[in-house]
């Protein structure tokens, strides 16, 4: 491929991100003047409602353009679950539970949750627990033992 037919190509390629960044933008303004929620079914036919062409811009577009896409997640109206990580026990409340597991996969998944320093703590705490146990068990052994 000669230089010439490149750099078409690569005038081409920035003419339609410029389009598709001004698309966006002007899509989400309109959006916001007019008190409608900013997501992405709604930039889509928002944008085919402003453009000259007709054309709008696709779903996908946001994920291939990083300009686009990052305009559009600094306006979105949509935001992440604010109670996701409130639902998440302390590692504190996971020892007043410690019985057999029926379910181990339900168990598995409850403790993937938890970080690596809480994985830890948890760890050295249920180690100590059954420490403790292991002594009581014996001494009551040894007591019933010496008994007989």
């Amino acid at each position: 491929m000669n230089n010439a037919k490149h750099a078409g190509i690569v005038r081409h390629a920035e003419a339609r991100r410029a389009r598709t960044i001004a698309l966006v933008e002007s899509s989400i303004k309109h959006m916001s003047e007019n008190g409608m929620s900013v997501s992405i079914a709604n930039l889509v036919s928002t944008s085919k409602l402003l453009d000259s062409e007709g054309k709008g811009i696709s779903a996908s577009v946001l994920h291939r353009n990083p300009a686009a896409r990052a305009y559009y997640l600094a306006n979105r109206s949509w935001s992440l679950p604010k109670g996701r990580n409130s639902r998440r026990r302390d590692w504190k409340a996971e020892l007043k539970f410690i019985r057999s597991v029926r379910d181990q996969n339900a168990k598995r998944r409850r403790l993937l949750r938890y970080k690596r320093g809480e994985l830890v703590e948890i760890l050295i705490s249920v180690g100590n627990l059954y420490a403790e146990l292991e002594k009581e068990v014996m001494s009551r052994s040894k007591d019933f033992y010496d008994s007989l």
